[in-house]
């Protein structure tokens, strides 16, 4: 990977805000009342450092359908924050006032994902998704439609010379708002988020509409789901595109964990 040299750029941005269950910098410091539906019989809840899954299938109405529960508390490692159950195991939780993802040891694949809201969701097609350059180390790729799972240990990441200033993703959503997902994100090895690059700037323009003005967006260095509404529903192209970079502590490589999107 790509040693560290020195970045500075300074521009007017677009500020991502957090309720008070998220710091300044979108980092998690408590999820006390928030709730996230997986479908429509299915939920799960943070109370008190309790976390509580219900199924209207399969838990018993005397027990308000509860099927688990358990007490955590919170650790945070390399911006990652994992929640340590009193079963000894422990998830991996990418969430913010919206969106929930847990994930186990056990697979890459997210064990639930969660929002508030009953408006669609969905995920970018991979087809649909390209780039300006793709990392490739040995046999892995680390392809732009990788952007179109939540899967861990799994980013696009860019392979310019640097930081990947300039680099971009072009893809084709339907939907109001999406949801950014930043850096490298691993359960075994937590370590990688920090180890290489974040973006912390990215340029939006929209292809296919041309008399809307591009966004700036400041990205905050966190791994947590980022809502970017953008006051029209785009149905056409959209370049994303890095500005600016929080430089890694070992590789230059700048990673994108994912895109989630958010139609109404």
């Amino acid at each position: 990977m790509k040693k560290i040299i020195c970045l500075f750029l300074v521009s007017f941005l677009f500020n991502c805000t957090f309720t008070q269950n998220f710091d300044k910098d979108g980092n998690i410091i408590d999820l006390s009342g928030l709730s996230y539906r997986e479908d429509i019989i299915k939920e799960f809840a943070f109370k008190d450092n309790t976390l509580v899954f219900w199924d209207l299938n399969s838990g018993r109405k005397e027990n308000s359908y509860v099927i688990k529960s358990y007490d955590f508390t919170y650790s945070n490692i390399n911006n990652l924050t994992f929640l340590l159950l009193d079963n000894k195991e422990s998830l991996l939780c990418l969430a913010n006032e919206d969106m929930c993802i847990l994930y186990d040891k056990n697979s890459n694949n997210p064990l639930c994902i969660g929002t508030h809201f009953t408006e669609l969701q969905s995920f970018l097609r991979k087809e649909n998704i390209t780039a300006s350059s793709e990392l490739i180390e040995g046999k892995t790729v680390y392809g732009a439609g990788n952007l179109a799972n939540l899967a861990l240990s799994s980013p696009w990441v860019e392979a310019s010379k640097g930081y990947g200033i300039g680099d971009y993703i072009i893809f084709e959503p339907n939907c109001s708002h999406l949801y950014f997902l930043n850096g490298y994100v691993s359960f075994e090895k937590p370590y990688l988020y920090t180890a290489n690059s974040r973006v912390k700037k990215i340029k939006l323009s929209f292809l296919d509409a041309p008399d809307q003005q591009p966004m700036i967006v400041e990205i905050k260095d966190t791994p947590n789901p980022q809502k970017i509404s953008f006051g029209f529903r785009s149905k056409g192209k959209i370049k994303m595109e890095i500005l600016e970079v929080y430089p890694g502590e070992k590789y230059q490589d700048t990673c994108i964990n994912g895109i989630v999107l958010k139609i109404y």
